[in-house]
C-alpha cells in the first residue's frame, strides 16, 4: 500500500539520521586524532581515510566543501552509517542496528513500486526501525530517548502534512543513489575494458572475419600447433594401403577410430597418414585431458591423441584422466562437430577395459597386430621392404655352419643399404656373404 510506503520512508528521512548524526558527532568529539571539537577539525584529521571511502562526488562535496564548513545536518543515512562504520568502533549491538537501518532504507529505495508493501512487511519494517532508532536514541540519554519516541508515535497515526518536503529528500536521495550506482558501473565497465584489452589479440580468421582471444590462450593454442605440425612432419612412414583404407573407412562411417598395435607397430605412421587428407590448420594434436577446453571445434576438424594411456608403460592416472573427456569427444563426433584418431599399445588398451571400463570410443578399432601375434610384413619400413624383396634367404644346416645364414644378394641390391641391417664381410669374388644370425632374432 502506498501509505505504508509513505509513512516507512517518512520514519527514514525524519526521524532516524538525527541518532545516527549524534552518535557520530560524540564519537568524532572524542576522537583522540580531533585537535578540538569541531567538525572540521575532525574531518581534516581523517581526509586521508574518508577519501579511500568509496562516495559519491556529492557526499565528499558535504563533507568538504569549497567554501564554507561542513554541516552534518545535511547528511543522510547513507553518509552517516558509511562514517560511523569505517571511522569508529562501536559494539556488535550498535553496529547491527546501525546496518538495519541502512538495510531497510535500501531495501525501499530499490522497491519496484510504492504499493508493494502489504501489511505484514510495513509491521515489520516499522518495529525494526523502532527498535533500532530508540537504541541508538537510548545512547545519549532517556529524554532524548523519550523525545524520538513521541516523535514515532505521532508519525505512525500522522496524516502526514509535510509529505512534499519528504519527498522531496527522499528522491533527491534516491537520485544520489543512482548517480553513484552509475559511477561505479562506468568505471567497473572501464576498468573491465583495460583489463580485456590488455590480456585479448585479435586474430583474422579464413573468411576475414577478426575474432578476439585471450593472449595466454592464444600463446597455448600456438605451441599446440607448433607441436602438431611438427608430429605430422617428422612421423612419416609406410603404412599398409589395406590398412589405410579400412581406417579411412571406419573414420567416414563413425568419425572416429582408435588404432592399436604393439610397440613399433605402425600406429603413429598409420594416424599420420589419416591425416594427410586433412588441411594441417585443421588437424590439432592433444597430449594433455586439459588441452581438450582448448579445442575450437569451428577450427579443427581433427584430434589426434597420441598413446592416451601411457607412452611406453601402463599410466592409470593419465587414462583416467582422458576418460573424464571422452563423453564430450564422443558427443562431438557423433554430431559430426569433429573426427577423432586416437593411438593406443594393444594390451594398455585391454588394461584401460579390464581397469577403467569399456567406452564407446573404443568400439571402431584398427588392429595393426595380427591374431597369431607373428610380425605383419606388410608394416614393414620402405628399407625393411626393399631389402626383403631383394634378397634370397638359405638357411644352412647346424652341421654345415652353425647359427648362419647365407645371403643370396643380387646384383642390385646397394651393399650400403645391406649394411644398414646387419654387419656383412662380403668377399671380393663371392656373390654370397655371412651374416650372423643368433636363433630368435
Amino acid at each position: 500500500m502506498a501509505d505504508h510506503f509513505h509513512r516507512l520512508f517518512s520514519f527514514l528521512v525524519n526521524i532516524c539520521p538525527d541518532p545516527l548524526r549524534k552518535l557520530f558527532l560524540v564519537k568524532a568529539k572524542a576522537d583522540p586524532g580531533a585537535k578540538d571539537t569541531l567538525l572540521d577539525s575532525f574531518l581534516r584529521s581523517k581526509e586521508n581515510e574518508i577519501r579511500k571511502l568509496k562516495l559519491h562526488e556529492n557526499q565528499y562535496a558535504l563533507l568538504f566543501p569549497l567554501t564554507g564548513k561542513a554541516d552534518a545536518m545535511e547528511w543522510d543515512i547513507a553518509l552517516l552509517t558509511v562514517l560511523i562504520n569505517k571511522l569508529f568502533s562501536c559494539s556488535p549491538q550498535i553496529t547491527f542496528y546501525i546496518n538495519q537501518i541502512r538495510e531497510i532504507r535500501n531495501k525501499l529505495l530499490h522497491l519496484p513500486n510504492t504499493s508493494s508493501i502489504d501489511d505484514t512487511d510495513f509491521e515489520d519494517c516499522w518495529n525494526a526501525l523502532e527498535t533500532a532508532t530508540l537504541v541508538l536514541a537510548d545512547l545519549q540519554g532517556l529524554e532524548y530517548k523519550e523525545t524520538i519516541k513521541g516523535k514515532i508515535d505521532k508519525a505512525r497515526i500522522d496524516n502526514l502534512p509535510d509529505l512534499g518536503n519528504t519527498l522531496c529528500k527522499w528522491f533527491e536521495g534516491k537520485f544520489t543513489e543512482m548517480q553513484r550506482d552509475t559511477k561505479d558501473i562506468k568505471e567497473n565497465v572501464s576498468e573491465s575494458v583495460n583489463i580485456l584489452r590488455s590480456t585479448t589479440v585479435t586474430t583474422t580468421e579464413a573468411d576475414g572475419k577478426e575474432v578476439k582471444s585471450f593472449k595466454i590462450l592464444n600463446e597455448e593454442l600456438k605451441g599446440m600447433h607448433e607441436l602438431t605440425e611438427l608430429f605430422l612432419e617428422h612421423s612419416q612412414g609406410y603404412v599398409d594401403p589395406e590398412m589405410l583404407k579400412a581406417a579411412k573407412t571406419k573414420m567416414e562411417e563413425n568419425k572416429s577410430v582408435i588404432i592399436i598395435g604393439n610397440p613399433a607397430s605402425g600406429k603413429t605412421s598409420l594416424a599420420v597418414a589419416l591425416a594427410a587428407s586433412y588441411e594441417r590448420s585443421k588437424v590439432l594434436l592433444l597430449t594433455s585431458p586439459d588441452q581438450v577446453q582448448h579445442v575450437n571445434y569451428n577450427k579443427t576438424h581433427l584430434v589426434i591423441i597420441e598413446d592416451f594411456a601411457g607412452k611406453y608403460n601402463f599410466d592409470k592416472v593419465q587414462a583416467c584422466n582422458w576418460y573424464r573427456k571422452l563423453d564430450l569427444l564422443k558427443l562431438m563426433t557423433s554430431a559430426g562437430k569433429l573426427n577423432l584418431i586416437v593411438t593406443c599399445d594393444k594390451e594398455q588398451l585391454k588394461m584401460c577395459m579390464d581397469k577403467i571400463a569399456i567406452h564407446l570410443l573404443f568400439e571402431h578399432r584398427v588392429d595393426l597386430q595380427p591374431p597369431n601375434g607373428k610380425h605383419n610384413s606388410k608394416l614393414l619400413l620402405p628399407w625393411q621392404q626393399k631389402l626383403k624383396e631383394s634378397m634370397t634367404l638359405k638357411r644352412v644346416s647346424d652341421e654345415d655352419m652353425d647359427d648362419t645364414i647365407f645371403v643370396k644378394r643380387r646384383e642390385s641390391l646397394p651393399v650400403d643399404l645391406i649394411c644398414t641391417t646387419r654387419v656383412i664381410e662380403p668377399t671380393e669374388t663371392a656373390n654370397t656373404c655371412t651374416i650372423p644370425f643368433r636363433r630368435g632374432g
